[in-house]
Formats: C-alpha cells, structure tokens, sequence
C-alpha cells in the first residue's frame, strides 16, 4: 500500500514537471485582443507583469533578449513575462518611442516604464513588483453580481478558482476564513479565490440559485467548468486537499484564452534549426587572465567577421571575436533576397546562423568595444572597454569592423537626431505608422528604406541630389513604380524644423538646370538618412595605409593590409561592392590568408609562459581553468588546493 501510494505521488509529480516544461517562459504577444485577455487574467493571478517591446533589427533589443529569458525562467511562477514586436503588433505598440522599451503592470494597472537594455534597472523593478505582489492585503476577490461572477471566471482561464459563499453573520464563516486567507498566499500564482457575501444587495438570489442554503460552502471550477467536489462547513483541511488536487492538473501559468496552448503560443526563443554550439562562447579565465597571446582576434561581427571566424575555427587557430552584441549593417535588413541559399529571411536571423555556425567550432566572442590597438609591436595589443584584464594580445589580427551610416551635417540634424530623424528604417519606421516620411539618398539602401516605409507610412516622398538614381536596376524600378512612393528629383536637404515633440517639416533646396535655385517646405514626421558609410578605421589611423575616404587599402590581391600580420574584410577596406556576399567572402580570405601566415612565421607560445596569481581567482576559475589545462581536480576541496596544482603545472611549463 506504501508502495502504492508513493508511485502514486510520483506519477502527480512527473505530470506536473512534464506540464511545467511546455510552458513558455516567454510569450510573444501579436495583437490588442491578446494582450487584453492576458492582462485580465492576471489582473485577477496578481501576478506581476513585464513586457518587453522589441524589433528584430534593435542591437541593444537582440542585447538584452538573453538576460530577459534568463530572468523569465527566474521568477517562474512569481511573473509572467511578455514580448511585443513593434514591426508586427502596431496596434500594442503606441506610444513606444524607443527601443527597448519595459513596461510594468501589476493588478492591471502600470507601475513603472523605461527604455533602454539596463540590466540593474531590469531587474531591480521586476523584483520590487514580484515581493510587492505577495505582500499585498488580500489576494481574494470579491463578486458582486451574476455578471460580475461570470466575468471573473471567463477570465480564470485554466486555472482553479474557489468561490466562496460566506456571511458575515456566520460564526463558521469568521472561524475559517484567516484559514482560506492563508491557502490564498500559499497558492498565489497557482489559483484564484473568490468570495460572494450572500448578504450583499447585489448577490441576492444568487445562493439559492447554487444550491447553498448555508454558509460557508466552497465551490470549485477548473479551465471555468465547475467541479463536483464541494465542501460545506468550515472543514478548510478539506478544501485545501481538493484545491491542491485541481493545481496539479495545470501549469500555473496557462494562456489567458480558453483556446490557445502552449504549442499555439511558443517560446519567443525556439530551438534552433543549426545544432545547439558548444560552450562556452566567452573565453575562459585562463585565456583572460593570462598574457599569452591569441592566435588570431577579429574585430567586428558582421558578416565578414563571423564568415573569418568561422574558417579560422576549422583550422584550428580558436579565434576570438571582439564585437558589442549590435551586429553589422545587416542588423538593419528587413529582407535578405540575394544571398545564396536564403530566401525571405531577416538580417538579424541569418546573422543568428552565422554566429550559432561559428559557435559550433569553438569561437569565442567578447561583447566589448576596442578602444585602442597597438600594431608597432608585436605581439599586437588590443584595449577593450573593460575595467580588469582589458588588454588582449594577438599574434594576427583581422579587421572587420564595417562603417557607419554618413550624417548630413545640416542646422536641425543633431537636434531631432531620434526625435523623428533616423538612419534605420527597419528600427524606427513603425513609429510613423499612417503618416508621412521622407528619405535622403539615391542608392540601395535608400531604395530599401523607401520601400519599407511604403508598407506602413501614408506616403513616401525621396529626395535626391541628382536626376538618377545610383542603385540596383530591380529596386529602382520598384520605387519608380510604387503608388506611395514620390520622388524630388534635384534637392537637398537645408534644414531640419521642428517643435518640442519633434520633427515637423524639411526645408528642402531645389535646384533644376536652366531654372533658379527654390526653396520648399514639406510637412513631415520623419526624415530617415541613406546617404552612404563612414568606414570604422579610427583605431588604425597612422598605423594602416588608408584612400582619401578612410578605407584600408590592401597592396595584394590578399586581404593583408600594410602591417604583416593584420588583414582586413568586409565593408572597411571595400567601398564599391558593399554586399553581405561579398564581405563573408573577404572574411573567408581573411580566415585563409592568417592561417597562411601562421605556418609561414612558425609561430612559438612557449615564451609567454606567465607568473599567474591565482589566489584572486573564484574557485569556479580555478575549476575550469584546470579542467581546460587537463588537470585533474580529484582530491581538491579547498581553494588553496586548486592553486597548488594550478602552481606546479605553471613552475613545470617555466622549466621546459
């Protein structure tokens, strides 16, 4: 019989984990309707609630989105976390004027928002919220009315309820009552208690109607069905065993419509096609707190530096790539239409596969900025963004940072820089959603800026120095064809106005051959900018030859610079072809022409053998050090005992 029961206990028990596994930590809501019932559900759990409103193509969104999913399955079951992409949900996503943005909710009402990917602040509110809800006066509601009670139900969703039917004239009722208060708190997130006072005006009739001819009765509903069970009396043992029953059924935590499930509504991050990469994707203690150099670093993470890391990890030479988490240009591209093998896919989902491919092969990356490199001597050093072991040295070195968007340097620009004037499109064209923009330029991307825009904003209007285009032949002839897109021929920008919530109107400068020069007014809410790229060659002035324009110059037909050991790919030392194909090609050469190097200058390590103090390393340090290095860790208890074997491996590599 004991037997019995336990297996019985253990069967509950792998139903409820097995249910519990479904759910989505995360869920990503895509219209009005949806939210509405998700926020009345927990209106009613008082769960709190955070939403994150993101795009695809928002570096500090795709930043953040880790540490969001993180915290998801941190505070399971004491808040439900919420996701809305503002290029897909317009209609949830008014008022948003940056990104990201995190609002917070509790009893249906916001508590709190800000923008911005701030971790500190992320989580200091959540927690706030989450230990507020608990301490809350009551976790019970009260019903009042027919309607009311159907209200409250429809919007339980799946989870129990307890309606109790209670008078304050019953002495049963006073005795145990602080006993449902207290199953209440037990149970907050899991259930919803209810109380109908069938004293109350509005609740007449409403007990004979149930069957309650006295108090206290305790009824219970599960998914708004109602049960057989029910208990009367003040027997609250009983009602706590039936209502612990009817929570094992469910997760805590179902979707707020009575249609969904779980496998309608998906974790916002889904297992990837591309297989799971191996870890871990930072460097290890030992390759940070040393000064050996790297065999190879690569700075940027577009499609060039991902492609180089990629061919570099195959061979062998554990590459480290040094880029914050924004991405390239590409993080900017809605449609990736010419790149081989991908169709109808986004910017930042196919860098996602590069960098999930050159995960795989033990790249490591640093989510730093460079701030400084060094190439006069060799090894080359890198400073990094970083209070403690912020240089990095390099035997070879592969530049592929990109360039920047070009400004137009007029009066206004600084001043509505993000209050209505953008580089990016895809980040910020859904808050102009039904209204008027314009857009500066006469190439590519300023044809697909334009073309994007026509699918939210009410007109588009292109204003260009020039009487033709510069750009593909297929995008011009889309733009020259589309209904809502107009273009300026021979103008340009001269001013930018514009009030305290932002932009209004451009000023723009007409100048047509035979005529004199004009002056026109447009009433605007947006200007996006598409007027070409700046190379990222700062770090390397007077170290690097560079053309007129700032781009590396590469003397061979390789991908060397002028610097023996330092390549460059991508978009900073090409100026004329500027494609995503063409850059994860360079960045191949790059990977090619560095392991070609390595073999040709015989590099040797075994002089970089440090004098390392590791009694200010963690003993997780300590741990994966030794198991990095082959060390074995049996016997190892304490810290010190970690160090003396760590010790006796560096005095034996000083000996050789």
């Amino acid at each position: 019989l004991m037997f019995c029961h336990v297996m019985r206990s253990l069967y509950f028990l792998l139903l409820v984990a097995f249910a519990l596994a479904k759910r989505p930590l995360v869920r990503n809501v895509k219209n009005k309707n949806e939210m509405d019932r998700i926020m009345a559900h927990h209106k009613l759990t008082g769960l709190p609630v955070i939403i994150d409103y993101y795009s695809d193509s928002c570096g500090p969104c795709r930043m953040i989105a880790p540490i969001y999913q993180r915290m998801a399955k941190e505070y399971e079951g004491r808040a439900v976390f919420l996701k809305v992409n503002t290029q897909v949900a317009y209609d949830i996503s008014q008022g948003i004027r940056s990104l990201p943005t995190f609002r917070f909710y509790m009893g249906g009402r916001k508590k709190n928002e800000f923008s911005g990917a701030g971790e500190g602040q992320l989580r200091q509110i959540v927690n706030e919220l989450s230990r507020d809800a608990r301490k809350r006066k009551s976790h019970i509601h009260e019903v009042k009315g027919t309607s009311g009670l159907k209200s409250l139900l429809q919007n339980s969703a799946s989870l129990p309820v307890l309606l109790s039917y209670t008078s304050k004239t019953s002495e049963d009722c006073k005795k145990v009552w602080p006993e449902v208060k207290k199953m209440a708190l037990q149970a907050f997130g899991r259930a919803i208690f209810l109380k109908l006072d069938v004293d109350a005006e509005q609740n007449k009739g409403m007990a004979e109607q149930a069957g309650v001819t006295e108090t206290p009765v305790f009824h219970f509903y599960h998914a708004k069905q109602k049960q057989e069970q029910a208990v009367t009396g003040p027997d609250h043992l009983a009602v706590k065993k039936i209502l612990k029953e009817l929570i094992s059924k469910k997760p805590a935590d179902e979707s707020a419509s009575s249609n969904s499930t779980p496998q309608k509504c998906p974790d916002v991050a889904p297992q990837p096609k591309h297989p799971e990469p191996k870890r871990p994707q930072t460097r290890s203690a030992y390759r940070r707190k040393t000064s050996k150099p790297e065999k190879v670093v690569i700075l940027g993470a577009g499609p060039a530096g991902l492609s180089a890391a990629v061919y570099a990890a195959r061979a062998g030479l554990k590459p480290l790539l040094i880029a914050p988490d924004f991405g390239g240009q590409l993080m900017f591209t809605k449609d990736v239409e010419n790149y081989p093998a991908v169709f109808a896919e986004t910017g930042p989902k196919l860098l996602d596969a590069m960098r999930a491919q050159a995960e795989r092969f033990d790249t490591a990356f640093e989510a730093v900025v460079a701030t400084k490199v060094d190439l006069s001597k060799r090894p080359f050093q890198i400073t990094i963004n970083r209070t403690e072991d912020n240089h990095i040295n390099t035997h070879t070195l592969i530049i592929s940072t990109g360039a920047d968007a070009r400004w137009l340097g007029v009066e206004g620009e600084e001043a509505f820089r993000a209050k209505g004037i953008s580089t990016c499109a895809t980040c910020d064209g859904f808050l102009y959603n039904g209204k008027p923009v314009v857009v500066i330029g006469g190439g590519d991307s300023a044809m697909e800026e334009a073309l994007y825009l026509a699918r939210i904003c009410s007109n588009v209007t292109i204003i260009h120095r020039k009487n033709s285009f510069r750009a593909s032949h297929i995008l011009q002839q889309r733009v020259l064809k589309h209904p809502k897109i107009k273009v300026q021929w021979q103008s340009t920008i001269s001013k930018f106005e514009g009030n305290a919530d932002g932009l209004t109107q451009v000023v723009v400068s007409v100048q047509r051959e035979g005529t004199e020069a004009s002056e026109l007014k447009m009433p605007v809410h947006a200007a996006f900018i598409a007027i070409g790229h700046n190379p990222n060659t700062g770090l390397f002035a007077n170290q690097l030859d560079m053309n007129k324009d700032g781009y590396l110059n590469l003397p061979t037909k390789s991908t060397a610079t002028s610097v023996p050991g330092v390549f460059a790919c991508g978009d900073v030392a090409d100026n004329v072809y500027r494609q995503a194909v063409t850059s994860a090609g360079t960045g191949a050469m790059a990977a090619l022409d560095v392991e070609k190097f390595l073999n040709e200058n015989e590099i040797d390590d075994s002089q970089y053998v440090d004098s390392i103090d590791f009694s200010r390393w963690s003993i997780k340090e300590l741990k994966a050090t030794m198991v990095e290095l082959g060390i074995s860790t049996r016997g190892c208890v304490e810290k010190k005992d970690f160090i003396e074997r760590l010790n006796k491996r560096q005095s034996q590599q000083s000996q050789k």
